[in-house]
């Protein structure tokens, strides 16, 4: 997973949620709802930090334990499992959840790489290398295979004129990258902040980010079928904290970067969000609800493609199937 736009100041948002908002009011007295959420150190996901920090979450009846467990995979393996109720991840790590958790469903984008994402080198190319394809032929390329990271390193490759025979893909989770690089066990690594920052810092190069690919890599909160079930109208306080967290982000930057420093790996967040477009509530509803470039079923359209190719998924996942849709009708 995996790096600004919108204002709550409209107001615009609020009647997407009419039908749900009277659940804060209702819920008043009651006991919270207690969620377990699992996300990457990806600035996309910090306006959960932000959210519990300053007590939105729980002004919305919602009790919100962030965990940081640095392993994608795991986390959505774990999610399927019932462990955790809800993972921040790319709406491509959706398509193997739904294979184990067919009620699982896509909450809310919270952003889009918009070169957050990228692939690096541990060093510069050198003299004898006469052109980029050449110099990628051949090598050990790491990534989260199976998802958005192969499709993104797929997309790079294709404009190399190489394919994935071509090169040696490895699996590799994004917070591996600079130690992998640094070892010499791969010669290329996709990731993403604060790991590239870490790559660059020890001399990496960088030779391709995800704001070549508008539209592509869309990160949001997945949740289980077995949370939804029990707690089916949680949606419209979650949301409402989450954006309220965004903005205030947005107007008081440093004051968030001081309380996400309580985050270990999150001190730079504010120089994180470079490549990484925050989806605020309107923005949601147009790409959940619109068509074109960004929106829901142009993306579930490629991983649709991705996956099917692959023989990961027996017939095209629905749209309409992938998200908690009276959220936002």
């Amino acid at each position: 997973m995996s790096p600004v736009s919108g204002s709550l100041s409209s107001w615009r948002w609020l009647p997407v949620l009419t039908l749900l908002m009277t659940w804060g009011a209702a819920s008043a007295g009651e006991a919270p709802v207690r969620m377990r959420l699992a996300v990457d150190l990806w600035a996309g996901y910090y306006p959960a930090f932000i959210a519990a920090e300053k007590g939105w979450f729980a002004a919305e009846g919602l009790e919100v334990t962030i965990e940081l467990p640095q392993d994608t995979k795991r986390s959505l393996a774990e999610l399927a499992a019932g462990d955790y109720d809800a993972v921040g991840a790319s709406l491509s790590d959706f398509f193997p959840v739904l294979h184990q958790d067919p009620g699982a469903r896509l909450l809310m984008f919270s952003d889009e790489s918009s070169g957050g994402d990228a692939i690096l080198s541990r060093q510069m190319p050198g003299a004898d290398v006469v052109t980029r394809r050449d110099a990628v032929r051949g090598r050990k390329i790491g990534t989260n295979l199976g998802g958005f990271g192969e499709i993104f390193v797929r997309h790079w490759l294709t404009g190399l004129d190489l394919t994935a025979d071509d090169v040696q893909l490895m699996q590799m989770d994004a917070s591996q990258g600079p130690k992998l690089l640094a070892q010499g066990a791969l010669d290329f690594v996709h990731t993403w902040n604060p790991y590239i920052t870490e790559v660059k810092a020890n001399g990496g190069h960088e030779w391709f980010d995800s704001s070549r690919t508008p539209g592509l890599i869309p990160d949001g909160l997945l949740v289980s079928g077995a949370f939804l079930r029990r707690h089916r109208g949680f949606a419209a306080g979650f949301v409402r904290a989450w954006m309220r967290a965004q903005t205030w982000w947005r107007e008081h930057p440093e004051e968030a970067r001081v309380l996400l420093k309580k985050r270990p790996g999150a001190e730079n967040a504010n120089d994180e969000l470079i490549g990484i477009r925050l989806l605020d509530a309107a923005e949601n509803r147009r790409r959940i609800l619109g068509h074109g470039v960004g929106s829901l079923s142009a993306t579930v359209e490629i991983y649709n493609r991705f996956f099917l190719g692959r023989g990961l998924l027996n017939r095209p996942i629905d749209p309409t199937r992938v998200i908690v849709l009276e959220a936002w009708e």
